[in-house]
Formats: structure tokens, C-alpha cells, sequence
């Protein structure tokens, strides 16, 4: 009798189990599609294409050379946004401002603002996009006036502080008086 109950008892797991085994593939496959998801997303980041490829970039509704007009007039209204001289490393050198430009044979022209309240240095480049348009993308902060210590946007910081310092870039460019619309980081999936 208790074998009897034992061979029932197997017999009904055995059922159990390949009742259960299409759920059990189902949920391995589903596991294995995600983890290739993920992977594929993060990695997507070192193979990714581009100089600048974690950048927050901006559409700006004008030619190239009205948006670089409008920064330079914008830095002539505001001098304090125009960067003082700075270090590396604790050795005097230039500023930034004569490196500010297109370098020769460069897609990209360069700019740089300064905060002094909260003693940061912006770094943006401009390039015109395909439609007439110029695509304006905000690269990195420097959080003193000595270099090198730049923070790349939407990659080394946290999320407030990445919101805020993408806010304050925002202001320099309602300043410009451009319409523009925010096509976020080039590597966001939304």
C-alpha cells in the first residue's frame, strides 16, 4: 500500500514537472532576452560612435553662424559668463577663451562659460546640423578654475546634480533668444 502510494504520489510529480516545464523555458528565455537587452544598452556606451557620445544636445532653430553671433554677443552683454585665467594642475596658463573656436580643419566649434557663483566652467560645441539648423550639445563641467577636472553631462553625476547643471545651460541659452528644443543624450533610448 505504501508503495503503491509512493508510485502515485512520483506519478503526479512527474505530471506536475512537465506541466511545468514550458512556463520554466519560458521564463529562462525571457531572462536570457533581458540580460542581452541590458548588456547590449550598457555596451552600447564603449563601442558607441563620436567624440562627445554622453553630451545632452540641443536643436537650435537658426544657421551656425547666427547661433555663434548670438554666443559671442551673449558674452559681451554678460563678461562675468566670460572665463577668467585658469590653471593645470596649479601652473598658470591661458584662458580658455583662446581656445574658444572652430580649430583648423574641426566639425566642431568650441565654447566656454563660466559660473562664478558657483565657480564652474561649461564646456558646448556647435555644429550645423542637416536640415539648416545647429545642433548645439553641452559636453562637460569643471568644477574650479584649475583644470584638468572635467565631469562629463548625463554621465559622472547623480541625477540632481545632472538635472541642475543642465538647467543652468538651459539659461545660457534662453538668453540666445533661438528657439530650441532639447533631443536629450544621443544614447537615451527615450
Amino acid at each position: 500500500m505504501l508503495i503503491r502510494k509512493a508510485r502515485l504520489y512520483l506519478r503526479h510529480l512527474d505530471q506536475y514537472i512537465l506541466m511545468k516545464k514550458p512556463k520554466l523555458k519560458t521564463l529562462i528565455w525571457l531572462g536570457v532576452i533581458l540580460a542581452f537587452l541590458v548588456i547590449a544598452y550598457t555596451g552600447a556606451y564603449l563601442i558607441a560612435p563620436g567624440s562627445y557620445v554622453y553630451s545632452e544636445e540641443y536643436e537650435l532653430n537658426a544657421p551656425e553662424s547666427k547661433v555663434i553671433d548670438a554666443v559671442k554677443r551673449f558674452k559681451a552683454e554678460h563678461p562675468n559668463m566670460t572665463v577668467p585665467y585658469t590653471t593645470i594642475n596649479g601652473t598658470p596658463c591661458e584662458s580658455l577663451v583662446k581656445s574658444e573656436g572652430r580649430r583648423d580643419g574641426s566639425y566642431w566649434y568650441s565654447f566656454y562659460f563660466y559660473f562664478p557663483i558657483q565657480n564652474e566652467v561649461y564646456f558646448a560645441i556647435t555644429r550645423p546640423s542637416e536640415n539648416g539648423n545647429t545642433t548645439f550639445n553641452f559636453v562637460s563641467v569643471n568644477k574650479t578654475l584649475d583644470l584638468p577636472h572635467w565631469k562629463t553631462v548625463n554621465k559622472d553625476f547623480d541625477s540632481n546634480e545632472n538635472n541642475r547643471v543642465k538647467y543652468q545651460f538651459e539659461a545660457i541659452l534662453k538668453h540666445l533668444k533661438i528657439g530650441y528644443t532639447d533631443k536629450g543624450n544621443s544614447m537615451s533610448l527615450w
